[in-house]
């Protein structure tokens, strides 16, 4: 079944933890801005033992190992080579690890593309090498529809677009062109809490910091509800902040709701650093939480592993 007949089944469906930072656990070379990214040529042994470390835990979804694949990383990199080859390997692998690890259940594959690697994402690299970002919105929908198109036509089910660090505006603009594959589009926003209890969405600056933007969760989401879209999710927010961002977005939505929340920390410029320490068992307490707000999918993002999605699977669905 497609993700949207399992949606309006009303299936409960655990979406994979973190890429990256499981890449990093595991000793992967990160070789540039662009993360990751090539482990999927380079190292390809790696990135498919996380995605089945991932379904052997009980995710249903995995994630295209391709959030930092976007033309507009690679092209300033001057990499534009390697925009179709990683992107298309990345496909690739998480068929592989689908077939290995679940030949006898149905596992979707999410094609990820994000603001950071198609230029929504606008502040310095963390050598100075680069200036990341591209403010010309046309420019900006054309680097998502063609990584998107990329991904859709190497076989992913559905099209996972990843805001961290983009503004209402990004978003607004882009999901026209994300729609066009034909595929599925689950959107997912990254946002903090103000002061006074409002869901905002994040703003990336200097580095790798992450804080409040100027947008709100509700207003972005009352921009965007009536495109086309198939879910919306909360993805890279704090785990404590996941109570106050779901009731924002259902407030101007009615569809199905995902979260995917990171655990507190930054990356120093070598390495995430984690601050926030919390076991599998106590994440998916909250995850439990989540579910009570209407979120029908969850996993985690930056920092979560396949211990805690086994957990969520486990506490979720028996």
């Amino acid at each position: 079944m497609t993700l949207i007949e399992r949606l309006t089944k009303g299936d409960f469906l655990v979406l994979d933890g973190a890429n990256g930072t499981e890449l990093e656990a595991r000793n992967a070379p990160k070789t540039s801005d662009a993360s990751w990214a090539d482990c999927s040529v380079t190292h390809p042994e790696i990135v498919c033992a996380v995605h089945e470390d991932y379904i052997r835990a009980g995710a249903d979804i995995i994630t295209t190992n391709t959030y930092s694949t976007g033309p507009h990383v690679l092209r300033q990199m001057g990499r534009d080579e390697m925009i179709v080859p990683w992107n298309t390997a990345s496909v690739a692998l998480a068929r592989k690890a689908v077939a290995q690890a679940a030949p006898d259940r149905e596992v979707l594959i999410a094609g990820s593309a994000s603001a950071y690697g198609n230029g929504a994402m606008r502040y310095a690299s963390v050598d100075g090498k680069y200036i990341w970002g591209e403010g010309d919105l046309g420019q900006l929908s054309a680097n998502f529809h063609e990584q998107l198109s990329i991904l859709a036509e190497a076989g992913v089910d559905f099209l996972q677009l990843e805001f961290l660090g983009a503004t209402a505006e990004d978003i607004e603009a882009v999901i026209p062109r994300a729609l066009e594959p034909g595929l599925p589009v689950v959107v997912s926003l990254s946002a903090t809490v103000d002061d006074n209890g409002t869901a905002i969405l994040t703003d990336v600056s200097s580095g790798s910091t992450v804080d409040a933007g100027i947008d709100t969760v509700r207003e972005t989401v009352r921009r965007i509800a009536g495109s086309g879209l198939t879910a919306i999710c909360a993805m890279h927010s704090e785990i404590d902040k996941i109570d106050t961002i779901l009731p924002a977005i259902r407030a101007e939505w009615d569809g199905p709701l995902g979260a995917y929340p990171n655990r507190t920390g930054f990356w120093d410029g070598r390495e995430w650093v984690f601050t926030e320490q919390v076991t599998p068992q106590a994440y998916a307490d909250r995850a439990k939480r989540w579910a009570g707000l209407g979120a029908s999918i969850i996993g985690g993002c930056c920092g979560t592993t396949p211990a805690m999605i086994a957990a969520v699977s486990a506490t979720l669905k028996g």
